[in-house]
């Protein structure tokens, strides 16, 4: 467990400090930044089984799971960003039909659908707001949005993680 923490903690930092370009005004954040960075990591992937270390095949396929979910968010955000940027600045009027909707997941770990809830705000267009057993909430700017393409898109990555990562049982679906 301790390796894993301090594996992950490298990593983190070393990205902060690649994103941050070592600015010195940004290094004082790093040291809320990277423990939350660290402990989100965990909120995703679960703790590591006991007795038994993830190795490297696996935690390979863990990191690349994760930069895939990575990926998908930055592209979702920077889509959600032009797409509210558009109904807001272009249309001659707005371009809203809101709607609540609930979907159904599959994922199999509370943190896997907390996960799903908080990366699915990042689709244009949505804001989660209720996460019910294995049901999410979901407040849609407009009816006409492929949500359920985007849902199993976020899903397929986050489950992709789980199946990588061996997950503490006490964050299982009971």
């Amino acid at each position: 467990m301790v390796v894993s923490i301090l594996v992950r903690t490298v990593v983190i930092a070393a990205a902060w400090c690649a994103v941050t370009e070592l600015r010195p005004s940004a290094l004082v954040y790093a040291l809320a930044a990277v423990p939350i960075g660290v402990a989100a990591t965990y909120m995703v992937t679960g703790l590591p089984r006991r007795g038994r270390p993830l190795g490297f095949s696996r935690g390979f396929t863990a990191t690349a799971a994760s930069l895939r979910l990575l990926g998908w968010v930055a592209r979702s955000a920077i889509a959600g960003g032009g797409d509210v940027a558009r109904r807001a600045l272009w249309l001659p009027r707005p371009d809203v039909d809101p709607a609540w909707v609930t979907r159904r997941t599959s994922l199999a770990t509370a943190a896997g659908r907390v996960t799903l809830a908080l990366a699915s705000n990042l689709t244009p267009g949505t804001l989660s707001a209720r996460i019910d057993g294995d049901e999410l909430e979901i407040h849609v700017i407009t009816t006409e949005l492929d949500l359920d393409a985007a849902l199993a898109a976020l899903e397929t990555r986050i489950a992709a993680i789980e199946r990588a990562v061996s997950v503490d049982t006490r964050f299982s679906r009971r």
